[in-house]
């Protein structure tokens, strides 16, 4: 148990700021393994380049954690600045954006009732949707986040967000012909 598990992360924020290194050791604690996560499936599961991004993201935390405004959630933050790194790194590798079925999505339990899903038409749909749609979707259904956080991330508004979460669905669903 470490002596920071009680504190908030913008309260660590403030700490680190105030020259305490082992707040910022705690907060690469909490979130290097989500933001890992997160970065893998942005980025088609390549490892070398999730655990790039991860790295990067952290350093580029720290070096502008002064930015950081506290009336957003230090999750949302973080998770913008990953985001905007993996994009970066796929637009600068031009790489498509196709997913290996078998470890990146299981159909969230409200769609299993209504569609009946393979793994070859999850697999096509998978291949059809934009980057924005696909990130959307594993926002909401595998990291988990409230459109609140999701519009700091993406930086639209909830309404925005909302409906192009909404649109995304519609999207994959037509892609299955259901």
């Amino acid at each position: 148990m470490s002596s920071f598990d009680s504190i908030s992360d913008e309260d660590l924020v403030q700490m680190v700021l105030a020259d305490n290194q082992g707040a910022f050791e705690e907060l690469v604690n909490r979130w290097e393994k989500p933001i890992l996560r997160y970065t893998a499936r942005l980025l088609n599961f390549h490892p070398q380049d999730a655990e790039d991004v991860t790295s990067e993201v952290f350093f580029k935390a720290y070096k502008s954690l002064a930015s950081f405004k506290p009336s957003l959630k230090f999750s949302s933050w973080l998770y913008r600045i990953a985001h905007n790194t993996a994009v970066n790194l796929i637009r600068d590798k031009s790489k498509l954006f196709y997913v290996d079925i078998e470890t990146f999505w299981s159909v969230p339990a409200k769609f299993k009732d209504d569609v009946k899903l393979t793994h070859s038409e999850l697999e096509q749909v998978l291949q059809k949707l934009s980057p924005d749609d696909r990130n959307l979707l594993i926002l909401f259904h595998l990291e988990e986040k409230s459109l609140r956080e999701i519009s700091d991330i993406v930086k639209l508004t909830e309404n925005t967000v909302a409906v192009k979460l909404k649109r995304a669905r519609i999207k994959a669903r037509k892609f299955l012909k259901v």
